[in-house]
């Protein structure tokens, strides 16, 4: 199970390490990296305001220009799709939740061809006419939500019961 950067992580572990997994779990990950958009700008001002030592604003600055770059890599999509494809076909499961409100990372980021989708809508909405900074932190906060949504749990449990129930007769 990953969570956003976690989830491209766990992404990277698995396709490394293919027949030691049988499911994997993405929430609100961007797999396919991100569309450079509006709040790359106001996120690293809003670190700056709350007094981010500025080698961590430099390494969040390289993060979102690499996401970025992924995102426009049409290879490394290929990539991810005759993975996620082909691990799923071989009756494995991959499951990507991902939250419609999620301004850090949108849906079109989260998806893996094949994968069980689970969407869900967060309880933040955003005002796009707030102030930056504060828009991007509760833009920040919103991310996160997810991981807490009441469907979540319940949802990504009965997929992983379907696919990795063991028949009593079986073991």
């Amino acid at each position: 199970v990953g969570h956003s950067l976690g989830g491209l992580l766990a992404l990277r572990a698995v396709m490394e390490h293919p027949t030691s997994v049988n499911a994997a779990v993405f929430i609100n990950a961007p797999v396919r990296g991100i569309e450079k958009h509006i709040l790359y700008g106001p996120a690293i001002e809003a670190a700056r305001k709350l007094g981010a030592d500025e080698s961590v604003i430099a390494l969040a600055s390289k993060l979102f220009e690499d996401l970025f770059a992924l995102w426009n890599d049409k290879s490394y999509q290929k990539r991810i799709d005759e993975f996620s494809q082909g691990f799923v076909a071989s009756g494995k499961k991959l499951i990507v939740v991902t939250d419609e409100n999620d301004q850090i990372v949108p849906t079109k980021s989260t998806l893996l061809k094949g994968a069980t989708v689970i969407r869900v809508k967060g309880m933040t909405e955003l005002n796009i006419f707030q102030h930056p900074l504060t828009l991007a932190l509760a833009a920040l906060k919103a991310h996160g939500e997810a991981t807490e949504h009441p469907k979540v749990a319940s949802a990504v449990g009965q997929e992983l019961g379907k696919s990795l129930a063991v028949p009593l007769g079986k073991f």
